[in-house]
């Protein structure tokens, strides 16, 4: 057949035995005998009739007969069959991966962060959270497409077939019943003719339909209004962390903590005890505080477990009354040269168990008086040099052994003046007494005395004695390991008053010393703070002791730079002892502690009346400034393993998620609903076929209302000349062409 063609012409005339119009030329010889092509055109003819309500051909009872052999010939097919196996598959892989998207967002929606292992937080923390809900949602926004593409075709064909439609539409909604765009697209189309109950009832649900399937189209939006910002808990790390110093190092020391302004707040770990105590002792009670070799803020908030080297530092501070006589006594008496002339001797009545050795029989002489202050302060401490070894010990000092004749390392020993302001506000009011040993009186943990001041009177003057666990030669680094799972609030700052002065609101890092008189009632979260336990440093010590019991400080395999950083500068002053005055004046005070310090310990003192909180608060304030000043210079390296939270974003609420689940399950049902109207109502459309959805259109009077618009082209179906016999090609030719 090479160089020819055979046509099939769909031409606008008919004839009675040919009603379709429909011309055979050439030697097309279709695969069913004439008589059975027309019977099947005719059928669908007539079902075209019924449709636009234009014949009742097979309602007549003339036309029964001619109607039932097709009933028998079971010629309307299975519903499988009139819907199509493409739409039929496409209507259940959508409730397919509609339910799998569904279960996907429920799983991750219903995640928990607790466990880092899990695949759950593996999505979460490869940032799959947003993306693969994106992904879900375009699998619902196609599946729900789909659905309602083929419900649209159904609801067309419905119409068609019961209702019928507006003669002028039937082509529109034949056409609708093969290929459309959806509801929303035809609305129109289908309000047009919604006139009877079944327009009105498929205009319902083609508005349902559309409704529900343009706001699935917003299924992204919606579930990301379900998300947050959460820390999520990430795996155990092993890292190397510069730890602390070697005794070889180059690291700048010897820094004066005392009169610099402290450069950080960070989180601190801390293990602590109460005691109890007598009502003239001040007691922090047992206090370990340890920092750790992370210079990064915001790591250190991340960190939620840590197991590795920190440095610790006993911190405990007991204070109580002194028995004091006075050979010099004296504010303001002699020239502003000498403000302070504080010389006697002190005798400690402190007994308690908790003390490591005994000082109820601690003397010392003391010379506190002070050239170095412009005028005397509200508050002035002056560290004591005992002689004999008494005080209070460290907790991380493990107990000497007994055959080595090794002392104890004690801490410091203070006394703490508090001075009455009238003694201090002009230099021309001089505090004193003709009395060598001026009336005293007992107030708590303060020995108070009664002197007299040149111009108001009667003065009350109250001095305790304190005593801290800060042995600067011992070791203290140590291993340390905890963990805690609630976020720590932000480290605190220091906020000045203003920019022309120097006084400090401190409230938020005395809350995080524990030094605010509502300390009792915050846990250490509150306060951001770490807690650890002592058993594994207790286990170090007690092996150290063992290991090498001569000598505390050189089996550390770091250097102990508390020394030289903070009691050095100490020991090589003019006194070789520490004397700071600490007030809350914006005035200079020569050689007092730097404003941060001065603020700390007065409002401290102001808040809670305890100088060992006081003491306490500023000594962690100068060991952390120490330590993170020095972490740059940090050359012992040593593992440790840590797991830190991120960021991330996490499904937090779920109304988002209930209403996509709502949305789909609705869209799902309705397709139902109008699948099974479609299969018991209707009878004799098929959807998937285009050839079905030209021909049930062509008839007389279709052409008749097509009128002039369409008798320029008629269809000609030609076999491919480059083909084989059986690929035919279809074309629009001029009509008589």
């Amino acid at each position: 057949m090479d160089g020819q063609y055979s046509s099939i012409t769909f031409s606008p005339s008919s004839t009675p035995s040919n009603p379709h119009g429909v011309q055979h030329t050439g030697h097309f010889s279709p695969p069913y005998s004439e008589a059975e092509y027309y019977e099947g055109v005719a059928h669908r003819t007539l079902s075209l009739d019924s449709l636009i309500s234009v014949s009742q051909h097979c309602n007549d009872e003339s036309s029964s007969e001619e109607c039932n052999p097709m009933e028998k010939k079971n010629i309307y097919g299975s519903a499988l069959r009139r819907i199509g196996k493409l739409r039929s598959a496409t209507l259940l892989l959508s409730v397919v991966f509609s339910i799998a998207s569904l279960s996907y967002l429920g799983w991750l929606w219903n995640g928990t962060p607790d466990d880092p292992t899990n695949a759950w937080a593996k999505v979460v923390r490869n940032q799959w959270v947003t993306r693969s809900a994106t992904v879900a949602a375009v699998v619902l926004r196609v599946a729900s497409s789909a659905q309602a593409a083929v419900t649209t075709s159904m609801l067309a064909a419905f119409l068609l077939e019961t209702r019928g439609v507006r003669l002028q539409d039937a082509a529109e909604f034949s056409i609708l019943r093969f290929s459309n765009s959806g509801p929303l697209m035809n609305l129109q189309t289908f309000f047009q003719n919604s006139r009877a109950l079944a327009g009105l009832v498929v205009l319902i649900l083609v508005l349902l339909l559309a409704l529900i399937t343009t706001t699935l189209q917003f299924t992204s939006t919606i579930l990301l209004t379900d998300l947050r910002g959460r820390f999520v808990l990430g795996p155990s790390e092993s890292d190397s962390y510069l730890s602390g110093v070697k005794w070889n190092s180059a690291a700048p020391l010897y820094v004066n903590y005392w009169t610099v302004t402290p450069t950080t707040t960070a989180h601190f770990i801390e293990y602590s005890k109460p005691v109890n105590s007598p009502d003239y002792v001040a007691d922090t009670g047992f206090s370990v505080r340890g920092f750790l070799p992370i210079s990064n803020e915001t790591a250190r908030s991340q960190l939620r477990s840590y197991r590795g080297m920190a440095a610790l530092f006993d911190t405990r501070v007991v204070c109580s009354r002194p028995s004091i006589d006075f050979t010099k006594f004296g504010v303001n008496v002699s020239s502003k040269y000498t403000p302070i002339q504080l010389e006697g001797r002190m005798r400690s009545s402190l007994t308690l168990p908790e003390f490591s050795h005994d000082t109820s029989n601690l003397v010392i002489d003391f010379d506190c008086s002070s050239s170095q202050t412009t005028k005397a302060p509200q508050f002035y401490l002056c560290q004591l040099r005992p002689e004999q070894s008494q005080g209070l010990t460290s907790r991380l000092q493990p107990p000497p052994n007994e055959d080595s004749g090794m002392p104890p390392h004690f801490g410091q020993v203070y006394l703490l003046w508090d001075i009455p302001a009238a003694c201090t506000t002009f230099s021309n009011k001089t505090c004193s007494t003709s009395q060598t040993n001026p009336p005293a009186a007992q107030d708590g943990p303060w020995q108070t005395f009664t002197v007299t001041n040149s111009s108001q009177g009667a003065e009350v003057l109250r001095v305790s004695v304190c005593y801290d666990a800060l042995a600067p030669s011992l070791a203290h680094d140590y291993n340390v390991s905890f963990s805690f799972s609630t976020q720590l609030p932000s480290e605190p700052g220091f906020v000045y008053a203003n920019d022309t002065t120097n006084l400090v609101n401190d409230s938020a890092v005395r809350r995080q010393l524990g030094a605010t008189s509502d300390a009792d009632t915050l846990s250490a979260v509150d306060r951001g703070v770490i807690s650890f336990d002592m058993k594994e440093v207790d286990e170090q010590i007690s092996a150290t002791r063992r290991e090498d019991p001569y000598s505390l400080t050189y089996s550390s395999p770091t250097m102990p730079f508390l020394w030289y950083n903070v009691w050095a500068p100490v020991r090589n002053s003019e006194d070789g002892s520490l004397k700071l005055a600490f007030d809350n004046t914006t005035t200079p005070l020569g050689t007092g502690a730097n404003p941060i310090l001065r603020s700390i310990f007065f409002n401290v003192l102001v808040d809670t009346r305890n100088p060992a909180l006081a003491i306490q608060a500023m000594l962690t304030t100068i060991l952390r400034c120490a330590y993170y000043d020095a972490l740059p210079f940090f050359d012992y390296d040593q593992v440790a393993v840590t797991r830190m939270v991120n960021l991330e974003q996490i499904p937090l609420a779920h109304s988002g998620f209930t209403v996509i689940v709502a949305l789909v399950v609705a869209h799902c049902l309705l397709t139902l609903a109008i699948l099974v109207l479609f299969i018991l109502r209707g009878r004799m459309v098929v959807l998937h076929k285009a050839w079905a959805v030209i021909m049930d259109m062509w008839t007389e009077e279709g052409y008749t209302f097509l009128g002039d618009d369409g008798t320029g082209a008629e269809i000609s179906i030609e076999d491919d000349v480059q083909g084989s016999e059986s690929d035919r090609i279809a074309r629009l030719r001029s009509v008589g062409s």
